[in-house]
């Protein structure tokens, strides 16, 4: 076909003014309960709300920051292709939390995504580089968190009564 079949008759003086676009890109996933610690988002994990996450670009440069909502969602909208890392504010964390492992077993969008290296501890809340193509909406960084539990005996005329913090601050399990 000819280019003025293309444009409706508007020659290519007429169609100077238009630029074309590349179709913006999004990342995001979840921030959730890890109650087993097994660093895989199982059925029934709870989502983490509040948590605030940052996003910075191949240049180390901050781009954006959100907060997970309710059910610990969270996304980044309208990027540019590129590349990328998120940032997981550890202070933003319900009190007593850590990170769990990253990239527990073969399931990419179920498994945690904070890791760590030298000189970025696991605690810094920092996920792995990405480049995200235009028109990208990778929804596969994700972080679990979990509560260091205690276990304490306590010996009482000759009974033992031992109190387990079963993680997750769901209460305990006495016996």
């Amino acid at each position: 076909r000819r280019s003025s079949d293309l444009t409706g008759g508007l020659s290519d003086s007429d169609m100077s003014h238009y630029t074309v676009q590349a179709a913006k890109a999004s990342l995001g996933d979840r921030i959730w309960y890890d109650k087993n610690a097994n660093g895989v988002q199982d059925s029934g994990e709870a989502g983490v709300a509040g948590v605030t996450l940052d996003l910075y670009n191949g240049a180390n440069v901050l781009v954006a920051t959100t907060t997970t909502n309710a059910t610990g969602n969270y996304l980044f909208v309208n990027l540019t292709a590129g590349d990328y890392h998120v940032d997981v504010r550890e202070g933003t964390l319900p009190a007593g939390f850590i990170f769990t492992s990253a990239n527990q077993g073969v399931n990419d969008a179920v498994d945690s995504d904070v890791r760590a290296v030298s000189g970025q501890p696991l605690s810094w809340g920092i996920m792995d580089n990405t480049t995200l193509s235009a028109g990208e909406n990778d929804m596969s960084w994700d972080a679990g968190v979990y509560k260091v539990g205690i276990d304490v005996e306590k010996y009482v005329s000759s009974t033992t009564c031992v109190t387990v913090n079963n993680g997750c601050g769901e209460g305990a399990n006495v016996s």
